[in-house]
């Protein structure tokens, strides 16, 4: 054989094993983390989280909370919402378009507890949901300082009837003193709530560099051969 014919089947087969490796690269590591994703989500747990908020003593802001996951769905829920301490009251509450039946935000204890109750008659919450908003509570500043944000359930059902009882995960009101602000009664939410998720994909993983140089090796061993047979 000739090294014309022998070096068009050779470079076909190298270049054959090299896509082959870098497909491997590419397509176990998603392969492996979409399988331990998949487990994670069925063994979460869900969890009623308040974010945290920061405002100035004369100004407002908001907190939402949150159900991290709903695995059978959720057809209602109650829960008492809480701000310990004097630095912050709570002045309001509201619900998202999401529940179809809700009441009036209950406030008590002098704006230190407000109950909010509502109903997913539309069945916008399917099971696997997660990351639900369940209602936003709006909060006024009183006085420089921390105070806890903390959430009780006080009543959770799945869809089908079934009693949920979800852990709990509470906030951080922190009040800033407006002189020290230059009078700003501005307030920002909560950055673990608003900040936006780290979606960056590395350009090159350890399994990828691996099948470049097995590549590039396998290539340079074909060239030898060929010269040797030239």
């Amino acid at each position: 054989m000739s090294s014309s014919d022998l070096d068009p089947v050779r470079v076909a087969l190298v270049g054959a094993f090299v896509v082959a490796l870098l497909a491997a690269a590419l397509v176990g590591p998603s392969g492996a983390a979409s399988s331990s994703g998949a487990a994670a989500d069925a063994s979460a747990t869900p969890t009623v989280r308040v974010a945290n908020a920061e405002l100035a003593a004369n100004g407002t802001a908001t907190a939402d909370v949150v159900l991290t996951e709903a695995p059978e769905g959720l057809a209602g829920f109650a829960l008492d919402v809480r701000v310990a301490g004097d630095a912050a009251r709570i002045s309001n509450a509201s619900y998202p378009d999401t529940f179809g039946l809700t009441t009036d935000p209950a406030i008590g204890d002098d704006g230190r507890r407000v109950t909010v109750e509502a109903a997913d008659l539309r069945e916008r919450v399917q099971p696997g949901a997660s990351d639900v908003v369940l209602a936003t509570v709006e909060l006024s500043g009183v006085a420089p300082g921390a105070a806890n944000l903390s959430v009780e359930p006080r009543q959770f059902d799945a869809d089908g009837g079934a009693a949920v009882e979800p852990a709990t995960d509470a906030g951080t009101v922190t009040v800033r003193d407006p002189e020290a602000d230059g009078g700003s009664s501005a307030s920002t939410a909560d950055a673990r709530a608003s900040a936006p998720a780290d979606t960056s994909v590395p350009l090159l993983t350890p399994a990828v560099g691996g099948a470049l140089v097995a590549g590039s090796v396998a290539l340079l061993a074909v060239f030898a051969l060929v010269r040797r047979r030239v």
